[in-house]
């Protein structure tokens, strides 16, 4: 029985959800000093990343096994043994995550005198991800088998081959290796008080691909076998102008990018008319990669003999290509990169000693990210603004120390707050997932405690005002729709040292 929620800041779990995430990184990095205008550098990096969480998926089962527990009667006639019942006590979805990366950069850095220096260099990255989830639900198999029969001759992945296990609901397989490689370089030249950097970087990138999705989730069983690859050019340029040694100003444009590869697996007897209808042909089964321009602004100063120190920018960023997802009225999600997308904005941020004793900060950020076309696939016009970007946002800080108050102990005293806008959850405005807002938020934090050479203890309190505030939303696993909320007020200790 599932336990009501009488209150904003509880939850109704059937499954306990829980979260392990363990890491292993090495790093080897050697500088070679060939001579006083040559270094070589090479830097080696490893890593191993084991991730296994599980979700509570009870509540999205239970309804639909109700449906088809009806259909027995509704549709098929009476069931094997006319037993409707569902064996649904908790289902919990298990995800287990392996992510194993190799990267070698080797770059030659080089001076000549005060007119010139630069960097060329070469990269390569193996990124392997091998992902399997599970929906086990005991006594699945006999219902399903029993009870109604193989529902409309799709079965369980107990009796698929190379399936894991029975009482399985839906056995997924994501197993993905890319490898790119890369060249790169920039130039900078020095006359007077400017400095001219030009430079790019050539990439070359291939992903292989194999998704085996099996159950009654995927009414049935689909594999993907697919390799994918691009390569492409992204050129950068920069003019700075330093005026005194207090300051600084600068432009620069470059071009950035992000890998496609391969889509998740769509059913097509269930989503091709609906794909149809969004003018996307056949079942996708690769996904592009998007790219931007970011032309920028801005500059750094320090005043009052560097006690406080400015920086403010502004940008102008142009995507292309950009990616989005669509929850289809089938129940599968389809990827595709075809959102043009323009942001702009700016930002400062200013630091500043008031005494020997106090410093302030604060933070200011505007940002206005919009489509630059219509995009009919997610049902969005022109200058509709794009999910989860706060067009306001702003932060303050203050961190005042005495000196050697207990027995050379230093006593500390630190705040901070911060605001956000309100923001969208979805980019579509007559999509299958209703757009909803997020509404802004103020939160703030305290600290107090004592601290020596690189350690610290301190009891802090998070949230002070006990701010009700939502971080993201959630339409998939819980229903009704269920925002995620941001921690409440919270007590407690910390120490922090440093080797």
């Amino acid at each position: 029985e599932q336990w009501q929620v009488s209150d904003d800041l509880q939850t109704s779990k059937i499954v306990p959800e829980t979260f392990d995430d363990e890491t292993w990184f090495a790093e080897l990095h050697v500088d070679f000093e060939i001579s006083d205008a040559l270094t070589l550098t090479s830097i080696t990096s490893y890593s191993e990343r084991e991730i296994l969480d599980i979700l509570d998926d009870t509540p999205r089962f239970r309804d639909f096994t109700l449906s088809a527990g009806g259909m027995c009667g509704d549709i098929r006639g009476a069931c094997v043994g006319g037993n409707n019942e569902v064996p649904v006590k908790g289902v919990p979805n298990i995800n287990d995550t392996e992510l194993t990366r190799f990267s070698q950069d080797i770059r030659l850095s080089f001076r000549s005198g005060d007119r010139f220096s630069g960097v060329i260099g070469a990269y390569y990255e193996d990124d392997q991800r091998y992902f399997v989830s599970d929906l086990p639900i005991p006594g699945w198999d006999a219902w399903t088998l029993t009870d109604i029969g193989s529902y409309y001759g799709y079965v369980p992945p107990s009796v698929i081959e190379d399936s894991e296990g029975i009482d399985n609901t839906f056995h997924g397989i994501f197993d993905i290796n890319t490898e790119q490689y890369a060249v790169y370089g920039e130039i900078s030249f020095y006359t007077g008080d400017f400095e001219l950097t030009v430079g790019g970087r050539y990439f070359d990138y291939d992903q292989d691909s194999f998704l085996d999705w099996a159950g009654w989730a995927q009414f049935g069983r689909d594999i993907l076998d697919e390799s994918f690859g691009e390569d492409g050019f992204n050129p950068k340029a920069s003019v700075t102008y330093r005026p005194n040694d207090d300051t600084m100003m600068y432009m620069s444009s470059s071009k950035g990018f992000r890998i496609g590869g391969v889509a998740q697996v769509i059913n097509p007897a269930f989503c091709e008319g609906e794909l149809a209808d969004l003018g996307i042909d056949g079942i996708p089964t690769t996904v592009e990669s998007d790219s931007l321009w970011n032309h920028e602004v801005g500059f750094k100063s320090n005043l009052f003999n560097e006690r406080t120190k400015i920086r403010a920018a502004a940008y102008h960023i142009d995507w292309e290509d950009a990616r989005n997802s669509l929850n289809l009225q089938c129940g599968w999600i389809v990827e595709f990169s075809d959102l043009q997308v323009v942001s702009q904005g700016a930002e400062i941020e200013i630091d500043s000693a008031l005494t020997e004793n106090l410093t302030v900060s604060f933070g200011l950020g505007y940002t206005k990210s919009e489509l630059d076309q219509d995009a009919d696939s997610v049902n969005a016009p022109k200058g509709t603004p794009t999910p989860y970007t706060p067009e306001l946002t702003m932060n303050a800080m203050f961190n005042y120390v005495r000196p050697n108050t207990f027995n050379g102990m230093d006593w500390f005293l630190r705040g901070d707050v911060t605001y956000v806008d309100e923001q969208y959850t979805e980019l579509g405005v007559n999509g299958p997932v209703e757009r909803r807002v997020i509404p802004d938020s103020t939160v703030g934090n305290l600290y107090t405690g004592i601290g020596g050479d690189g350690w610290d203890l301190s009891l802090f309190v998070k949230n002070v005002s006990n701010e009700l505030y939502f971080t993201g939303a959630d339409f998939d696993r819980r229903q009704p729709f269920h925002y995620t909320v941001g921690r409440p007020r919270t007590i407690g200790v910390m120490f922090q040292f440093g080797l």
